[in-house]
């Protein structure tokens, strides 16, 4: 299925920020299987990760996001809307994340916002 499609319409509502940064993830309740992805994009509703394993439609993972910029993680929940796979051992999988505290929120879209105008500064230059 296309990215950010769904029986042909657009899902998108909120502007797509690229970024990349490592992101720790489980299903919801088996903290004991904890994944490495990255993360590539982020919107004001969710975010795109990268991985070598497939993610199944609708399964709510918990996040443990490391942005660059803070030595203190961000958590959320994130529930997966739509997959794909990148090549023969590389997935993607879009996140709706479903809860993150407040605080959180603005940390992770205050980093991803510093990147963009950092890229826009060196674009000009």
């Amino acid at each position: 299925m296309p990215e950010g499609k769904y029986a042909g319409q657009e899902l998108r509502k909120y502007l797509r920020l690229e970024t990349f940064f490592d992101v720790w993830y489980s299903v919801v309740g088996r903290p004991e299987e904890t994944r490495k992805a990255c993360c590539v994009d982020l919107t004001r509703e969710g975010c795109k990760l990268v991985s070598h394993d497939s993610l199944p439609m609708g399964l709510e993972v918990e996040l443990k996001m490391k942005i660059p910029s803070d030595p203190v993680p961000i958590f959320a929940t994130g529930q997966v809307v739509w997959t794909s796979q990148q090549s023969a051992d590389l997935f993607a999988a879009g996140l709706r994340i479903v809860q993150i505290q407040p605080l959180d929120r603005f940390k992770l879209l205050d980093y991803v916002c510093e990147e963009w105008l950092k890229m826009k500064r060196e674009k000009k230059g």
